[in-house]
């Protein structure tokens, strides 16, 4: 028996199973009547496209669709396996135009040979594995492995792009090497979350420094490469209008806001512990929720950060829903003296955490960081628009983080205040600066205010 009539037998057995004529079949498969008699003939061999059109016309499965190749001449896919039980969970599949849409085997061949999961590919891989030393393979194993977790942990991720402001006025004191450093830390967790585009916000001035320098690092060394955009924001009067400087580039998709002076790292007595990669899937998971992360902080430190109120008392490594958020309340305000209250109980249940810099936000951010800027609130806030959305009825969760917090932006506030101290005229007092990067007394979103 010849390859064709084999292959025609098949075919003919597959069409009369299922009680189509030539022609319907034909018609589904988007193919010539002639020519389909000529596969059922033996007289001609169908192309590979061909073959997966009339499989996904007549609803062949995995093993039918791999005895057709073998039939007609071509290697076996045992990915097709793997990805049709995929598509079976309730996978989507599509290619081609919304006019010609391509769905079905052939597109999963189509995906296949993007991936380069080929027979020549994945021979000459092999091929090439094989010339080469045991140290040389175990490396090239070793980067085609990370290389394939990359590319899933982007496909996976619920977050395309992050935010990261570096024009406030404490980032404004630093030498360019430090902030660097800074920014290649936090850039790194973008990465490891599956993020595959960072905004930087810079000061007027600060691109040829910081963005040339960062752009070319990360197109090195991050596969696939992160694609690295700048904005300026012309005076730092606050991290949400910093935020509102990238709505543009980012859209109306969901996002990272990283702050790259709260530097989260390992606790010395724990193994290490990816916090953001965590806050990623509580995102994921609450669908259409704002994820924080929140810390414990003093009293001190309160003062002068975002604060949030939580319905229970937390616990490192998980989220909780939040009751309330203030940006640097005053020392009378009702939500630091519940923490005095806590304190005193040596309670963790009813006590405020202090905001730390890693938020994953949904779109409806930006519309309320509008809604405050045309209020004129100065400065304009994230943690107040956060409040604004809660106000509204949107979910926002407080992660409490497990790694160990270094407060980068404190220690460059006291130099500021240091600065600004000794160039204050005698008789008057120095504003207080913002670890956010604003400066001024903050006017919290009043509880009565309309929304």
């Amino acid at each position: 028996m010849t390859a064709g009539s084999q292959f025609g037998d098949l075919l003919r057995i597959a069409r009369q199973t299922k009680g189509l004529s030539r022609r319907e079949l034909a018609r589904m498969a988007a193919l010539d009547p002639s020519y389909l008699s000529r596969l059922e003939t033996g007289e001609r061999l169908p192309s590979r496209q061909a073959l997966l059109a009339l499989a996904d016309a007549l609803g062949l499965s995995e093993p039918e669709v791999q005895d057709w190749l073998m039939a007609a001449g071509y290697a076996p896919m045992p990915v097709l396996g793997l990805i049709q039980g995929i598509r079976t969970r309730g996978g989507s599949w599509r290619a081609g135009s919304p006019e010609q849409p391509v769905s079905g085997w052939q597109v999963l061949a189509m995906r296949l040979e993007q991936l380069g999961l080929n027979a020549a590919t994945t021979g000459r891989l092999l091929a090439a594995f094989a010339q080469a030393d045991l140290a040389l393979q175990d490396d090239a194993a070793s980067w085609v492995s990370n290389a394939i977790a990359r590319v899933i942990q982007v496909l996976e991720c619920p977050i395309r792009s992050a935010v990261i402001p570096i024009a406030g006025s404490n980032e404004r004191l630093l030498a360019s090497h430090i902030l660097q450093r800074l920014l290649l830390h936090v850039i790194a967790e973008a990465a490891e979350i599956g993020v595959t585009e960072v905004v930087l916000v810079l000061a007027p001035g600060s691109r040829e420094a910081l963005f040339e320098p960062l752009s070319q690092a990360t197109r090195i060394a991050i596969v696939p490469n992160l694609r690295l955009h700048s904005v300026e924001q012309s005076a730092p009067v606050g991290l949400g209008d910093a935020i509102l400087c990238a709505h543009e580039i980012v859209g109306r998709r969901p996002f990272a806001v990283l702050l790259p002076d709260d530097w989260l790292g390992q606790r010395s007595t724990r193994p290490p512990v990816a916090d953001l990669c965590r806050m990623r899937d509580i995102f994921r998971q609450q669908g259409d929720a704002h994820v924080i992360a929140l810390d414990r902080m003093n009293r001190i430190d309160l003062l002068r950060s975002g604060v949030a109120q939580l319905a229970e008392a937390p616990s490192p490594g998980s989220a909780y829903p939040i009751v309330r958020l203030v940006e640097k309340p005053g020392a009378e305000h009702e939500i630091i003296r519940l923490f005095d209250e806590a304190q005193a109980r040596g309670e963790e249940k009813g006590r405020p955490l202090g905001i730390v810099g890693r938020y994953l936000l949904q779109p409806s951010v930006f519309e309320a960081l509008g809604a405050l800027k045309q209020l004129a609130t100065r400065p304009l806030e994230l943690t107040d628009a956060l409040e604004w959305v809660r106000r509204k009825g949107e979910r926002v969760f407080g992660y409490v983080v497990e790694g160990r917090r270094r407060d980068v932006g404190g220690v460059v506030r006291e130099m500021g205040e240091l600065i600004e101290s000794r160039q204050v005229p005698a008789g008057r007092s120095a504003p207080r600066s913002s670890a956010r990067g604003t400066t001024g007394d903050q006017e919290p979103l009043a509880p009565e205010k309309e929304l």
